[in-house]
């Protein structure tokens, strides 16, 4: 549901909505701290936010957004989150000498790649432009997911595209359930009835039951945000307390994530219209823009110990993008909304 209302600008509808999920975040956080959420308890919540929340929301959300006319013109949207990872890498090239003595320049280079592209941007684009902010947000994670496993796999390994990492792409939970819902829209217009709670009203009994399904998947996938975002909060909070203290490649890690990049990414959006000549809305402009303005996507850390990076500097670069992403994200909408990029 949107929040705009005319009284509001974006950098205000941004900060309301990033200091409610901060909120929740602190409750991951003191739940850990409180060793109500240990260890092992938040790595199986992950994985049930990967594993099924996710591709439950993500499924029914296409259901509901997609439509077969409009799809044709929004096909730059995977293209553009694909994009994001090498004009990310040229964001870390930048600042390459704000990495100091940090001795993993892959991981350096990774951390300031990989945003955070679905658990923070999602919701606060649904409150900005409810529909069309959800459909963008999704439609970008095809192409970001496409870009991590593999042009990130082969920063962050040096090395070029194993099996592993395009097994990795192939089985990806939320993939697969992005390009089924979009499938399904394509050729069920039924579907989105059925995920807007209105079913025909001569649908049969099959129809009816395929009715009480969609909504069992919309219950589950409503948990993935909230979910997603204490299980951030305990993962935060788990870090050592070795881990918290900056050290070297931190300030550049923050600069070439939460500053450069964002930069870049506008500038990729804005060559776009040039050559194409078409003009975006705003609400694509806007969430373009936000997806690049996010911290380090908390799963890098995941990638990071799977492929032999620096764990440390890791779980530095997470944590101290996240906490100056609620200043610097709101800044970001601000200076957008006032210039009118």
């Amino acid at each position: 549901m949107s929040l705009a209302t005319p009284a509001m600008n974006g950098g205000e509808i941004v900060l309301l909505k990033i200091a409610g999920m901060f909120l929740v975040m602190l409750a991951g956080w003191a739940a850990a701290r409180r060793r109500v959420l240990v260890s092992e308890t938040t790595s199986v919540l992950s994985r049930l936010v990967v594993d099924l929340a996710l591709p439950a929301m993500v499924f029914t959300q296409m259901l509901a957004t997609v439509e077969p006319a409009r799809l044709r013109s929004e096909l730059w949207i995977p293209v553009y989150g694909l994009a994001l990872i090498p004009f990310s890498l040229a964001a870390a090239m930048l600042v390459g000498r704000l990495r100091g003595r940090t001795p993993d320049r892959r991981t350096f280079r990774f951390l300031i790649a990989i945003p955070n592209w679905v658990y923070l941007p999602l919701p606060i684009a649904a409150a900005m432009y409810g529909d069309d902010g959800t459909r963008f947000v999704l439609l970008c994670n095809i192409g970001v997911q496409l870009g991590m496993w593999t042009v990130g796999i082969c920063v962050l390994t040096g090395t070029r595209l194993t099996r592993a990492s395009l097994i990795g792409l192939a089985v990806n939970p939320g993939l697969l359930a992005t390009m089924a819902g979009i499938a399904v829209a394509c050729v069920w217009p039924v579907g989105r009835m059925l995920v807007l709670g209105a079913p025909p009203a001569d649908a049969g009994f099959g129809i009816r039951l395929l009715d009480v399904g969609v909504d069992a998947l919309q219950t589950i996938g409503s948990i993935a945000i909230p979910l997603a975002l204490l299980v951030t909060g305990a993962q935060l909070a788990g870090l050592s307390a070795s881990v918290v203290r900056p050290s070297s490649g931190v300030a550049g890690v923050l600069a070439g994530r939460l500053v450069v990049a964002p930069l870049l990414a506008m500038g990729l959006v804005h060559l776009g219209m040039a050559v194409s000549g078409v003009t975006l809305p705003e609400w694509a402009r806007m969430t373009a823009y936000l997806i690049a303005a996010m911290p380090t996507g908390v799963s890098c850390a995941m990638f990071i110990e799977r492929f032999g990076g620096d764990q440390e500097l890791g779980a530095l670069g997470i944590l101290h993008t996240t906490l100056a992403s609620f200043l610097t994200v709101p800044a970001w909408a601000w200076l957008w909304n006032a210039t009118g990029w």
